[in-house]
């Protein structure tokens, strides 16, 4: 829990230092996520995100962003109905290439921390569980006017796990990591 206060307090002060700026460079994006690799039974609903731009050196913009997924699993299991969903925290620090030769096409790089908040219910029980890793993106945006654009981009973060196997004379502890991979594309507004 410490760990996110201090990732929300750094973006609270990066989101800050560019709403003072002059030259504010602020953009919102909406995407679909698609899941691949490890949790690739998970349905993307929306990812939202906010981006913000504060400063720049030679053609890289650097900026903070944040990024909220929903994802969900229904399936049955025998006479049970199960229903997984995902809330995912993507809060990061990122680059953004502006090259003068090709202005329209932006392509950006970014590390942060990813949180998941898990939520398994049955029609016999509720549970829910916090995970979260280091993330890496990468992804690039086509400007299509002046404050529209599209984009896509591909979020990787593995997430470490411990397993307990119980058996007769000790107890074997299994520290494996999945990998909780996003694709999105979507479309955005800069202002």
């Amino acid at each position: 829990m410490i760990v996110v206060k201090k990732i929300i307090s750094l973006l609270v002060l990066l989101f800050s230092i560019g709403s003072f700026a002059q030259d504010k460079n602020v953009s919102a994006t909406i995407a679909f996520p698609m899941t691949v690799g490890d949790y690739e039974d998970f349905n993307g609903i929306v990812d939202l995100g906010l981006q913000v731009r504060f400063t720049k050196l030679g053609v890289v913009n650097l900026g903070g962003s944040m990024d909220v997924n929903y994802l969900q699993n229904n399936y049955n299991l025998g006479t049970f109905s199960i229903k997984e969903s995902a809330l995912i925290l993507q809060p990061r620090v990122f680059g953004e290439l502006s090259i003068p030769s090709i202005q329209k096409f932006r392509p950006y790089f970014g590390v942060g921390y990813t949180l998941v908040n898990f939520t398994f219910k049955s029609d016999a029980l509720i549970e829910k569980d916090n995970k979260g890793g280091l993330n890496l993106n990468l992804g690039a945006a086509f400007d299509l006017t002046d404050n529209f654009f599209v984009h896509i981009q591909y979020d990787t973060t593995k997430i470490p796990y411990k397993q307990t196997i119980e058996n007769s004379e000790n107890d074997l502890v299994v520290s494996y990591d999945r990998s909780l991979d996003l694709l999105k594309i979507g479309v955005g507004i800069r202002f």
